[in-house]
Order: structure tokens, then sequence, then C-alpha cells
């Protein structure tokens, strides 16, 4: 509920309206509407022009958070309402925009509300405080929160200073530090989220031993701060990569009476699907998201109050196990369902594009033509019959016309669009939004930003390839070639697509630049950092979209060489390129095998060599047969 105002001071204040306030306000936390409603019309009555009285009239009339916003807005660009006056009401509508998700909004309106709130009540400013670092956090703006954090303890805490004409005694600072004593567990909780999202483990360490001293010294070791203290140590380790010793300390909640409110068993739940995933165990993170889900639904059913971002996150993280164990299927139908109030993240449209994406590649595997149709005649008068090549379609026109959301090719490509265009307005508000002090945008924020616009590019290039609009996925790989930060196995995979694409456009010479082994010589998947790369818990997740190894890598840049060698004629050169591949397709059956021995066949033919062509026909029988049999 948005905040009511309880000054209603306008102008000399009589005693029968003070009491029609407070009457009013003590209804108001009684939860009686009614007499509420009551009281502000009388007190309306005689202060007509009160701003203040018109506020709190609004918050108790107000049916639904979206009329009240609408009203509150209208509230604020009214003539009657100076910059003061509408502190409260700016503030209100600051929580309502960061309920409803909105939270660059909310930050704009309280980066308005912080030039003129601390005149105004210890009480207005903290509460202001907590908000705005809470929406910093949100939107991934840590770098803004260490201000805060001074500022608020500043407030809260007061300094042993010398005391200046209308200043603070020392004592009276004291006393006020000994009175806001219940507020410090809570800004100590955020200092350690602000260094988690910056990275500072050491620091973020000696904070957290800081918040276990403070649960030690606490009487209730059941309360709400010492399972936040536990999250949060299990959360550090968890960076570190010691995901047996976040385990650990997480298990120490199992079985608290503690867990049975504000929802923190889906919190524990959340937590341990998290660490889990990291781990790259999808299908215990995905038990682990469903039982965060289960449990969620069940705190409901108690009168626990339903909490929209947390339901959405937690639907949010099942889908992304699910996706990542290979149930791309019902990954999207729980991707899907964010978007009513995720629709303007990136990473939700990026996630239901791979969901497409998997399920196109399941289907274009089990529909890939044979290399061998069949056999005829016997002996010297038997045919082999070859398949005819692939042809590309155009899967748009097959599916524009669903309504419905399903994880196709066609809404892959759409939904890839879409994630492009939001990274473009969130880097737009990102540096347009610069950092108290030194005047820089938030790095960490732009950093991953531009990673996940090095990802969407490459799926986009490879769903362009797949649609047969080669013309924009050359145009993605070229862009994809420019990015900052780009990983190995992206250049690699941008070089391998745009030179497909070239070649599908008659750019044989252009497609012959990309295709040099020297773009095949790196692989990694992380961007190039300063950092050492630290050792992860458990094991890593199978990447079957990426060559194994260099080797690989290199021996598929030169069958595509040789293909681009073989459509311009140049047979010898096509020739050279496919000898290491024909003696490593002779030793062992790799994805390439087949291709391979078809591209042979193919160059063995155009020479006028039937009889070396049958040789390699028989010499790879086992080949033949084995993709006559799948």
């Amino acid at each position: 509920m948005a905040e009511f105002n309880d000054e209603v001071e306008f102008g000399a204040i009589s005693e029968d309206e003070k009491r029609l306030a407070a009457e009013a306000l003590n209804a108001f936390r009684d939860g009686d509407t009614s007499n509420t409603l009551s009281k502000l019309n009388q007190l309306r009555e005689k202060r007509p022009k009160d701003v203040k009285v018109l506020h709190n009239y609004l918050i108790a009339s107000s049916e639904t958070p979206s009329s009240l916003l609408t009203s509150l807005e209208s509230l604020i660009t009214s003539p009657d309402c100076d910059e003061v006056d509408s502190c409260v009401t700016l503030l209100n509508v600051a929580l309502l925009h960061f309920r409803q998700q909105r939270f660059h909004q909310a930050q704009e309106l309280l980066e308005k509300l912080m030039m003129f709130v601390e005149p105004l009540g210890e009480a207005l400013y903290r509460d202001a405080l907590f908000l705005y670092m809470e929406t910093c956090l949100k939107l991934n703006y840590p770098e803004k929160v260490p201000k805060l954090i001074a500022t608020l303890e500043g407030l809260l805490f007061g300094r042993v200073v010398t005391p200046r004409s209308g200043s603070s005694s020392p004592q009276e600072s004291r006393d006020r530090g000994d009175k806001n004593l219940e507020w410090k567990p809570v800004v100590n909780q955020y200092r350690v989220r602000c260094l988690l999202a910056l990275r500072s483990l050491k620091a973020c360490k000696r904070e957290i031993k800081n918040l276990n001293g403070e649960d030690r010294d606490s009487k209730d070791q059941g309360s709400f701060s010492v399972a936040m203290s536990a999250f949060v140590r299990a959360q550090l380790e968890q960076q570190r990569d010691s995901g047996k010793k976040a385990v650990k300390i997480l298990s120490t909640l199992h079985g608290k009476s503690i867990l049975g409110t504000r929802h923190l068993a889906t919190i524990y739940y959340n937590n341990m699907a998290a660490i889990h995933f990291k781990a790259g165990k999808s299908s215990l993170a995905v038990m682990y998201a469903q039982h965060a889900l289960d449990e969620y639904a069940r705190q409901m059913a108690c009168g626990e109050p339903h909490q929209t971002r947390m339901f959405f996150d937690l639907l949010y993280n099942l889908g992304v196990c699910k996706l990542f164990c290979g149930s791309a299927k019902s990954a999207f139908e729980d991707l899907a369902g964010c978007v009513q109030l995720m629709g303007s993240n990136p990473q939700v449209w990026m996630r239901l594009a791979e969901c497409g994406l998997v399920e196109h590649h399941k289907v274009a595997s089990q529909g890939r033509k044979k290399i061998v149709n069949a056999q005829v005649g016997q002996k010297v008068h038997e045919r082999i019959l070859l398949a005819e090549p692939t042809t590309f379609h155009n899967v748009h026109q097959q599916f524009s016309n669903e309504q419905q959301m399903r994880p196709t090719l066609d809404l892959a490509l759409r939904a890839l669009k879409i994630c492009l265009a939001l990274i473009v307005e969130c880097e737009l508000s990102l540096t347009a939004m610069e950092t108290p002090g030194d005047g820089t945008p938030c790095a960490s924020s732009l950093q991953e930003l531009r990673l996940l616009n090095n990802s969407a590019l490459c799926a986009s290039a490879y769903a362009s390839l797949c649609m047969g609009d080669f013309a924009a996925a050359q145009e993605f790989c070229e862009m994809l070639l420019i990015q900052d930060r780009l990983s190995g196995a992206q250049r690699v995979l941008a070089h391998l697509y745009c030179a497909e694409a070239l070649l599908m456009q008659d750019q044989l010479s252009e497609a012959v630049d990309h295709l040099s082994l020297n773009n095949a010589e790196q692989l990694a998947v992380l961007p190039p950092s300063g950092e050492a790369n630290e050792t992860q818990w458990g094991t890593q997740i199978n990447m079957d979209w990426l060559p194994p190894s260099n080797k690989c890598a290199r021996l598929m840049f030169q069958y595509n060489l040789a293909v681009a060698f073989a459509l311009r004629e140049e047979l010898h050169k096509a020739e050279e390129a496919l000898r290491p591949l024909l003696e490593q397709t002779e030793k062992t059956d790799e994805p390439l095998g087949e291709h391979v021995l078809w591209l042979a066949i193919y160059l063995n033919l155009q020479q006028g060599r039937p009889d070396q062509a049958k040789q390699l026909i028989y010499k790879c029988q086992p080949i033949v047969q084995y993709a006559r049999v799948q």
C-alpha cells in the first residue's frame, strides 16, 4: 500500500481538524476504509485546497494500484501542488512504479525526490533512501548504492563531530544511533548485496562476518535476519564457485520454523536450484525450481501475500532450467508466461528464441535426408541412388498465420528482433544515466548488455540461415565480428555463418576469406577478461552446438573451404582441402563423414573418375550403411 501522509499542515490547523486527521489515520491503519473516507471527506470540506488531504483521500478511495497511480500522477502535475508538498506523493508514485516492475520510471522520480526530501523528516528520507537502493539493485546499478548507504548511515546513526551552530551535539547523535539500532542489520544487508553485485568478494566476506556477529548477538536465533544472513553467505560462496559450501550453508536452515514465513522456503529452494544449475546439474535444478514454485503456492494458501515479481522470477528460473535440461517445449510455456510482466527484459526474449532454435534443430535433425536412398540391380548392374540435395523453404510463410505462440524458427527470429531492440533501448538509458561522483555509466550493466547483444546477433545469424534469408545472415555476422568482447566460439561461428551466407549468394571469393584456418584457432566460450578464470564447482554444461576441439573446428573450416573451391570449379584445390577430412573419415565415423563422402564423390565424378568414386563408396561402405540405416 502507498504511504499515508499523516501531516496535514496547511496554514493554521484547528483542534477539530487535528482530531479528524488523527481519526482518519487510525481508521486507515485499522483497515476501515468507509470510516477513513468519511473522516477525510469532512476534512476536505474544511480544507479544500490542502494537497496533503487530497493525497490521503486518493490513497484511501482508490480500488486498484493502476487507478491510484493515475490519480497521484494527476495530483503531482496540478498547479496547487508545489515541490515540497509533493514529496510524499512522489515517493508513493515511485513505489507504485517499483511494484509494477517499472524500475526506470521509479528511479527518475526518486532522483527528483532526493533534491528536496532531506529537510522533510527522518522517516520520509529513510524510506526514500531504502526504495532508491532497492531500485538501483533491481536495475543492476550497484555503483550508485555505496553513496546512498553512507547517506543513510549518517541519517540513522549520526556521527560524533564537533557541534556547530544549529547542529546536533555528539550526545544527540549517539541517542539517535541508539534509537535506530533496529535498522543496522537491514543497512548491513544492503551493503552485502551491493558488494555481491559489484563482485567485491573480499570486502563482502568482511561485511558478512559483521552480519554473523549481529546474528549471534540476536536473542531469536530463528529470526528473519538470521535466514537472510544465511542466504547472502550462500550467495557469496556461489560467486566464489564454492557450490558445496553454499549448499552446506543453506542446509543449516532446513527444518527451521522461520522458513514457513515470508516465502523464505521459496527463496531456499530457488537458491538451491541456482546453485545446482551453475554446477551443470540441470535435472536437480529443475526439481528444486519446481519445489520453489510449489512452496510459493503453498505459502500463498496459508495467507502469505502474493508477490508478483517473485512469482515471475521463479517461473523464469524454472523455464531456464528446463531449457538447459532439454525440455524446450515445456520451458517455452513457462517463459511465455513471463512475457506479460517481463516483456521489457531482453533476456526473456533471448530465452524464448533459444527454445525455438532448439525445437527447430530437433525437427531438422529428425527430417535430415539420407545420403543413399536405395540400391537397385545386382552385381555389375548394381546402382546406388543418392538423395536429392536439400533445399531451403520459406519457414516464415508456413508459420506466419499461427495465432498461438509456439517454439518455432519464425517465432525465434521475431523474438531475437525484439531482444536486439530492447538491448538498444537499455543501452541508451544506461548511457544517459550517469553514476554519481565519477560521471561514467554503470560498467557492469553495460558489459552484460553487450554480451547479451553478441549472443543475440549470433543466434539471429543462425536463424536467418535456416530461414534462407542469406543477406540478413551476412549482415548479422558482419555486425557480430565488429563487437567488443567477442568470445572465441562466437567468432568461429560468425565466420562459418558468414561464409555459408556468402556462398549461397555466389560471393565465393569473400566466403573463402572467412574460411581461413586462422579463424578456427580459438574456441573459448567466455569473452576475454583481465581476471584469471576460476575453476567452477561440479560438471560443466555440454555445449553440442560448438566443435569439441580446435582440431574439429579446423576440419569443419576445411570442409567448407572445399565446398567453396568446388563451387568456383577449382576442383584440384577442393581435393587438396578435402584430403585431410577423407583420411579422418576413414578412421572414424564423425558427424562430417557423410558430407565429406558426398563431396568426394561429386569431385571424382566431375573430373571423369567414376571408378574412383565407386571405390570410395565401397571403401567407406560402413558409413553408407550407417547413413541408410539411420
